[in-house]
C-alpha cells in the first residue's frame, strides 16, 4: 500500500502548507509519496493548486515518490518529454 500526501499534507487540510516545497520534502522524508499541483508558465515550474504560488527548479520534480498533477497544457506537454516522471492531468483541464 502507498500512502500519498495530498499536496504534501499528512495531518489534514492546511491551505498555508499545501504545495509548499518544504512541506513536500517533509512528507517525502516521512516516507509518503506526494501528489503535487504543477504549472509551467513562461519557462518556470510553479507549484500551487489554484494559483502558481511557489517556483521550483525542474530537478525538484524528479524526486522519487512524486505524483505530478499537470495543471496546464504547457506543463503536460513538457512533462511528457521526460519518461522518468510520474505525472497525470484531469481531462476537464484539457477541455478549457
Amino acid at each position: 500500500m502507498k500512502l500519498i500526501a495530498h499536496r504534501g499534507l499528512i495531518n489534514g487540510p492546511d491551505s498555508n502548507l499545501e504545495n509548499l516545497p518544504g512541506q513536500i520534502l517533509l512528507s517525502l522524508q516521512a516516507g509518503y509519496d506526494c501528489e503535487i499541483d504543477v504549472r509551467y508558465i513562461n519557462g518556470k515550474w510553479m507549484l500551487g493548486h489554484d494559483n502558481p504560488d511557489f517556483e521550483v527548479p525542474f530537478e525538484f520534480l524528479k524526486q522519487s515518490g512524486l505524483w505530478i498533477h499537470a495543471k496546464n497544457l504547457e506543463a503536460l506537454y513538457v512533462l511528457g518529454a521526460d519518461k522518468s516522471l510520474n505525472y497525470f492531468c484531469i481531462k476537464k483541464m484539457i477541455l478549457h
